[in-house]
């Protein structure tokens, strides 16, 4: 939420420094935001392992709850009170990361005049509705249509093409296939840190004319997670005998009916899991 400029305006006419704007006007009007940071900080020192216990290992009195906790738990065999912590931590964890909820529940059941009340009431308010009904009258019902369309669409062509180039892996010869399955493997970081990339897909995009373009959220997210599609789906083909594709050959069933029909039916689990990946 921004601070309005006339705040700051009047705040100098009636002789306020600079402190004084800061601490009356500034720090009141991103308080929430502060709150709320601290929540997420406190919720992520909690629960950090991996640094404290390889940097620090809990020595000198440098350990936090968790390394703690596994050391109660693995080195002094106390596993009763590893867990009677473990519960403790998660009813702090619970308390803690239900706090933002709440308060965006409180918020959203009040007015406008009553939002930018301070300090805040919890309890002392009229609920109203107002916003829920807005949702849909302001045309967000058109985002959340247009969000399912692009999951829905990124989820059915990262399945096709996962399910061709996860086949073409596992059951054909070409040169250089393992070197494009590496390359393949090295583009799985992409779906975990697919906002690097956004910049230079701007441009590139802006440069081949696919700005503003509703297909091109679908290329750009189906690229992002097809390697683990392609990974995950690749695993599940090979655990499947190639003389089941034999036998439905000797059949007479088609190379398009095995992998169209067949091998999908086979590898439910891995087109599942792909799927929660695209």
């Amino acid at each position: 939420m921004s601070v309005d400029s006339d705040l700051y305006e009047a705040a100098s006419l009636d002789g306020a420094n600079k402190w004084h704007q800061f601490k009356y006007i500034i720090l009141p009007s991103i308080k929430s935001i502060v709150v709320l940071n601290i929540i997420l900080s406190i919720s992520g020192s909690l629960s950090a392992f991996e640094p404290p216990y390889v940097i620090t290992n809990g020595t000198m009195g440098t350990g936090t709850y968790f390394v703690m906790m596994n050391r109660i738990a693995h080195e002094n065999q106390k596993v009763g009170l590893a867990s009677a912590m473990a519960i403790v931590l998660l009813l702090i964890m619970l308390v803690v990361n239900s706090t933002p909820i709440l308060w965006g529940l409180v918020t959203s059941l009040k007015t406008r005049r009553e939002i930018l009340v301070y300090p805040p009431k919890f309890f002392n308010f009229t609920p109203s509705l107002e916003h829920y009904f807005n949702v849909f009258r302001n045309g967000l019902d058109i985002g959340m249509r247009n969000s399912l369309l692009y999951s829905a669409c990124t989820i059915a062509l990262g399945l096709v093409l996962g399910l061709l180039a996860a086949y073409g892996f596992e059951r054909y010869h070409f040169p250089f296939k393992k070197i494009l399955f590496y390359i393949v493997i090295a583009g799985i970081p992409l779906s975990i840190g697919s906002a690097a990339m956004l910049i230079p897909n701007y441009l590139y995009m802006m440069e081949l004319g696919l700005t503003n373009k509703w297909y091109t959220l679908i290329l750009l997210y189906t690229a992002y997670n097809l390697p683990m599609a392609i990974w995950i789906m690749k695993g599940g083909i090979e655990a499947i005998p190639l003389e089941i594709e034999d036998a439905a050959l000797i059949d007479g069933c088609s190379r398009a009916y095995i992998i169209g029909r067949l091998i999908p039916r086979l590898i439910l689990p891995s087109i599942a899991s792909s799927a929660l990946f695209l």
